[in-house]
Parts: C-alpha cells; sequence; structure tokens
C-alpha cells in the first residue's frame, strides 16, 4: 500500500475503558471539571488577546489643514489644525468567555516647521508647536487672534515644510479584568507651506 491512510478500530465499550481510549463519567459535576481542565486559563490567555486587539488598530495618517490654506504672510497668525474623523478608535479580541479591547484616544497634534531648504534662515525653524486634540480650526470671528496652538511666520518668501505628529494613548480594558496601559503611538505626515511677502504698488 502507498500513501497516507486512516485506519479506524472499534473497541466494545468495556475493552474500549480497559485500553485507556474511553473514559465514563456518571456524575455530570465531575464531567464539567473534567472539560474546565482542558479548556485554556482565562488569565493566561488574556495577554494574547490584548495583543491581538491593539493589532486591529490602524492609526490614521494625520490630514493637516493650515490656516490660510497652501500659504501664508509674515506676523499673520497661522492656525494649524489636523482634524480627525474619529478621535477614538477601539478594536476586539474574543474567544469563548474572554473578550479584550483595544482603545486608542487622540491627545496631542504637534506641527514641526522645518527650515527651507533654499532660502532664509528664520527663528521659527524647528519650532513645534504642540496642540491638544488634533489641534485649532480656524473660525472666522469665534477664534481668538492669540493662542498656544498658533504660529506667526517672520521671515518671508520662503518655501518649507511643516511636519504633523498626531499622538495616540492605548488602553485596554476586558470583561475578567479591569484594564490597563498601552502606552502611546504616533503617526505623521510632512506637507509643504509657503510663507509669501506681501507686495503693494502704489
Amino acid at each position: 500500500l502507498t500513501g497516507p491512510h486512516v485506519w479506524t478500530i472499534d473497541y466494545p465499550g468495556t475493552e474500549a475503558v480497559a485500553a485507556g481510549v474511553l473514559r465514563l463519567c456518571d456524575v455530570p459535576a465531575a464531567l464539567a471539571a473534567e472539560i474546565d481542565g482542558l479548556l485554556p486559563d482565562p488569565a493566561a490567555i488574556l495577554p494574547d488577546l490584548i495583543d491581538q486587539a491593539a493589532d486591529q488598530l490602524t492609526i490614521p495618517t494625520p490630514t493637516p489643514q493650515l490656516n490660510p490654506p497652501g500659504q501664508t504672510l509674515p506676523n499673520l497668525t497661522t492656525w494649524p489644525d489636523a482634524p480627525q474623523p474619529p478621535s477614538t478608535l477601539s478594536a476586539t479580541a474574543t474567544i469563548p468567555g474572554v473578550t479584550a479591547t483595544a482603545t486608542a484616544t487622540l491627545r496631542s497634534t504637534h506641527f514641526t516647521i522645518n527650515p527651507a531648504p533654499n532660502g532664509p534662515e528664520s527663528r521659527g525653524d524647528a519650532t513645534t508647536i504642540t496642540c491638544p486634540g488634533h489641534g485649532t480650526p480656524y473660525r472666522p470671528n469665534t477664534t481668538p487672534n492669540r493662542s498656544t496652538c498658533a504660529h506667526r511666520f517672520t521671515t518671508p518668501t520662503r518655501d518649507l515644510t511643516v511636519t504633523v505628529t498626531t499622538v495616540w494613548h492605548l488602553t485596554w480594558t476586558s470583561n475578567i479584568d479591569p484594564g490597563g496601559d498601552l502606552g502611546t503611538v504616533t503617526a505623521a505626515t510632512t506637507v509643504p507651506y509657503r510663507v509669501q511677502e506681501l507686495a503693494t504698488t502704489i
């Protein structure tokens, strides 16, 4: 004979017990105990479920919206913003009887002004503006003129870039444990921006 084969041996009930391939359990409680002994310990499997839930989280790339859009003027307040459709994300991993949920919450957004590769230096180069949440959207007639989440460029006529980094705080919860802290993760992107001098003709 060649190839894989499956052989089946039929035992009468008493012989199967004697051979050790069958165990009889007449007491339901004892049967439940036998089954529980075959199941994994929920506390032992929980760390793997937490990792699985955290791996399912997809942290979005920031979507910067600088105002004025595209370019600004020297000494004009510029409002950095990176609106995120959801500021809280969650994912769940589960096996029968045990569930773990990982949650990511947007904490802050950092806007770093990179020096212009071809242009004059500015005292604002390498400055990082840190904003709570996603930043401050510009709203005419309502946004304060001064804010910690705003910037004024000083040196005109420069093509530079702004690196936008979002910081997300990760936590976990479970149906068998109150939960805990998973630290932080970040996502970043870099966008072009121009500081343009306003010329007037008299």
